[in-house]
């Protein structure tokens, strides 16, 4: 019998959430990703980043003027449409001000999110928000 090295193709290992992380746990993951890919927190990108068309997002990737939400899918999705409709609007003031919004939901973050960031990344949104979920 072999000895399993790591995570099997296309599974994460992502570690456990420290006790001082202040947000979800998908957005760890999300964060842990982009340190496992070599961003630099602060340098490269920042979490809980605050910009000027009332909006906070969960992450900013300065290198590539990208925003990146991670979409809980209770709070995001089955809460209720005015949610859903809120995300697709944030996007379009995004847009607007210069740079993109993509979404990456809490089971895919949790799921692969060195896979799901880097898509990101390429300007890819697989998420519910964008396939027009509800």
């Amino acid at each position: 019998m072999g000895v399993r090295l790591g995570p099997a193709v296309g599974e994460s290992y992502v570690p456990e959430v420290p006790s001082t992380w202040p947000g979800t746990k998908p957005e760890w993951a999300i964060y842990w990703a982009h340190l496992t890919i070599g961003l630099r927190p602060f340098d490269d990108f920042q979490y809980q980043y605050f910009i000027d068309i009332g909006a906070i997002f969960d992450f900013f990737d300065f290198d590539i003027s990208l925003a990146i939400n991670v979409q809980g899918l209770y709070w995001h999705y089955e809460l209720g449409g005015w949610k859903f409709q809120n995300d697709r609007e944030q996007a379009i003031r995004a847009q607007a001000m210069g740079f993109d919004l993509i979404f990456i939901d809490e089971d895919d973050a949790n799921a692969d999110p060195i896979y799901f960031l880097k898509e990101a990344r390429r300007g890819i949104d697989h998420s519910r928000v964008t396939r027009g979920y509800r």
